[in-house]
């Protein structure tokens, strides 16, 4: 079973989006653009509250957005680089290696698999959500009857419903080790232990939760700092809520791309005395 230091992996990834933050802030313009005119879009359609149409909706803003993370990620390992629109933006000059090679036969093939397996899991994840949560709405304004007292039967579903999450996690970052090169079946051979999930997901929540507390003071200073209920408090909580979905993907694709590349790269052999 493999698995990976994600704590080394989180502080590379800290230290590499500090030190290409302008270049990599350059490249996402157009995600950030482009998701901000699908918002519009909702709120002119009137789908606040249709989250499966909410989502779909959102598909051109995916669409840059995975060519945008698979450049991001290509960037990391190759050198190469990044697209903004459609051209290549040369990156900043830097001693950094390149920590991978890469033929040019397989690039578009790696690009072009990692672009696609980024949509599939994107679309499969809003149309389960979406679904979830109008299903839920419905549900609430259905039931007037209070839930039933938890049980040991319902503990026992949470828990195995918690263990199906944790282990399927690895299939939502499938994309990572395609956009690499590798097979995403030689990729689930090499992770199949449930460390390697345990790993993925520590590795997550050490980028998730300081954004998250980040972005909390910024829509807590935005609140004070706009009147309540205008329609530029609207606009501002949802740029931030753009950027901040944005950098929840950007820092843990890093920092997993660093944890696969030592789980994935053929190791040393050891030297015998």
């Amino acid at each position: 079973m493999a698995s990976f230091d994600f704590v080394d992996a989180a502080a590379k990834a800290y230290e590499f989006t500090w030190k290409e933050r302008a270049y990599i802030t350059r490249a996402a313009a157009p995600v950030i653009f482009v998701k901000l005119a699908c918002v519009l879009m909702i709120y002119s359609l009137g789908l606040q509250e249709k989250f499966l149409l909410n989502g779909f909706v959102n598909i051109p803003g995916y669409v840059v957005e995975a060519i945008f993370i698979i450049g991001l990620i290509r960037f990391i390992l190759f050198k190469e680089p990044m697209f903004m629109w459609n051209r290549s933006i040369a990156p900043p000059d830097s001693d950094r290696p390149a920590l991978l090679y890469s033929d040019l036969q397989s690039r578009e093939i790696a690009i072009k698999a990692g672009i696609a397996m980024y949509l599939l899991i994107r679309i499969i994840i809003v149309a389960f959500l979406g679904s979830m949560l109008d299903l839920s709405q419905v549900i609430d304004h259905a039931a007037n009857e209070p839930p039933p007292p938890p049980n040991i039967a319902s503990a026992i579903l949470v828990l195995a419903l918690l263990w199906i999450i944790v282990w399927g996690f690895r299939l939502a970052w499938l994309y990572i080790p395609i956009a690499m090169g590798y097979s995403f079946t030689k990729f689930l051979h090499v992770i199949k232990g449930f460390n390697s999930s345990l790993s993925m997901f520590a590795a997550w929540f050490l980028c998730y939760l300081p954004i998250v507390i980040l972005l909390a003071g910024f829509f807590n200073l935005a609140d004070l700092i706009v009147s309540e209920g205008s329609a530029l408090q609207t606009g501002l909580q949802e740029l931030l809520k753009i950027i901040g979905e944005l950098m929840l993907t950007i820092l843990p694709v890093i920092t997993l791309t660093y944890g696969f590349l030592e789980v994935l790269s053929p190791k040393k052999p050891k030297d015998k005395h």
